[in-house]
């Protein structure tokens, strides 16, 4: 079914059907899947928009000398704070913490990767969250230790020799890490990658203005700023080539 949709989209549905990912792992995935090359699929990432919501009141209250993080299937965050003493609030699975707006009232936001790009991802650069991810190395052996089992990174090792391309890759990561956004050049910036246990530790150790050494707080929603009107202009072109006797207006 899908390798024929691929074929009638340069075909009998050219310029009637069309294809979008909203980050790079789904295109790869796809042509890797299917064995086809499809350079139609349009990138277009989220808007980084998140609705404003009161903070639960049954969770602990924000504070700027504490980590936050949600917990997931994992024994990561546990680990964190039990064998390493560090400082976390962990949301329960599933728990709503009302959006970005209130992860700005922690030190950082510890997200360890448990599918390959999630909304709160964009939405936390978009509103300046300053957060730790643990390098694609460090993701690597908290799978294999068993610690964090929950995104295979062997999966994207495999999707990479498949598609038997270059790929652009953060300098000294893996070429496969280009396929997840949290590893993409273009958000690294924005993002404190964490090595090590030791790494968290120090850290933790560090006042929350000292720790944002990269002033993510206020650069992340100057650049996605200017990103979402990218994003905007992308979806413009492409009601255009849907509709072409139809006028879009740029905002």
């Amino acid at each position: 079914m899908m390798r024929a949709l691929v074929e009638a989209t340069e075909s009998r549905l050219k310029g009637r059907l069309f294809w979008i990912a909203n980050n790079a792992f789904d295109k790869a995935y796809i042509e890797a899947r299917l064995g086809v090359k499809m350079p139609f699929i349009r990138l277009i990432r989220p808007m980084g928009v998140a609705a404003k919501s009161q903070y639960p009141w049954d969770l602990p209250k924000p504070n700027l000398s504490k980590f936050a993080a949600q917990k997931h299937y994992s024994e990561i965050y546990s680990g964190l704070s039990r064998n390493y003493s560090i400082p976390i609030t962990v949301f329960p699975f599933g728990h709503k913490y009302g959006g970005p707006q209130h992860l700005l009232r922690f030190k950082a936001f510890i997200d360890v990767p448990y599918q390959y790009s999630t909304m709160k991802f964009y939405e936390n650069i978009a509103h300046g969250v300053p957060m730790l991810i643990p390098t694609p190395r460090f993701l690597d052996e908290l799978f294999n230790t068993g610690i964090h089992t929950m995104l295979d990174t062997n999966i994207l090792n495999d999707l990479h020799r498949q598609l038997q391309k270059p790929a652009d890759a953060v300098p000294g990561f893996p070429e496969w890490s280009a396929y997840m956004d949290y590893y993409d050049p273009l958000f690294a910036p924005f993002v404190y990658y964490v090595d090590s246990f030791k790494e968290f530790q120090e850290m933790a150790g560090k006042p929350w203005k000292e720790l944002d050494s990269r002033n993510v707080r206020q650069g992340g929603p100057e650049f996605y700023a200017a990103y979402r009107r990218l994003i905007v202009q992308e979806w413009l072109q492409l009601f255009r080539d849907m509709w072409p006797a139809a006028v879009f207006h740029s905002v």
